[in-house]
């Protein structure tokens, strides 16, 4: 769960592969995405350039332009965790993104470090 605290907008996810945004003012749904094929699991948000990072079990980073909360528009995708033999489920477990420098540090389950 992120907070979008420009414009009041609260972005969340859970295991039904669906990330919902909701307007914290009015208490409603203001947009949905569904990744029927991903598990999204965390959430990152710049609000300066106004996009929404969302790391996913597969191993994936998910890039989204939310400038308009009703339709966000994917933007790109990466991987940047691998499932290997002897750690078979690897995936974004934590990421912080650094304004002043404009990266994205990510931290996957087996602890290694990438920086976006």
């Amino acid at each position: 769960m992120i907070v979008d605290q420009h414009r009041g907008l609260l972005y969340s996810t859970g295991k039904d592969r669906v990330i919902h945004c909701a307007n914290l003012q009015t208490k409603q749904t203001a947009g949905v995405v569904k990744t029927s094929n991903a598990r999204p699991c965390e959430l990152e948000i710049d609000t300066d350039l106004e996009r929404l990072y969302v790391s996913t079990k597969e191993g994936l980073i998910i890039i989204f332009d939310v400038r308009n909360p009703k339709s966000p528009v994917m933007m790109h995708t990466t991987r940047l965790s691998k499932p290997v033999k002897n750690n078979p489920v690897d995936y974004i477990k934590q990421m912080n993104l650094d304004r002043d420098r404009n990266i994205l540090l990510c931290r996957s389950k087996a602890g290694v470090i990438s920086i976006v």
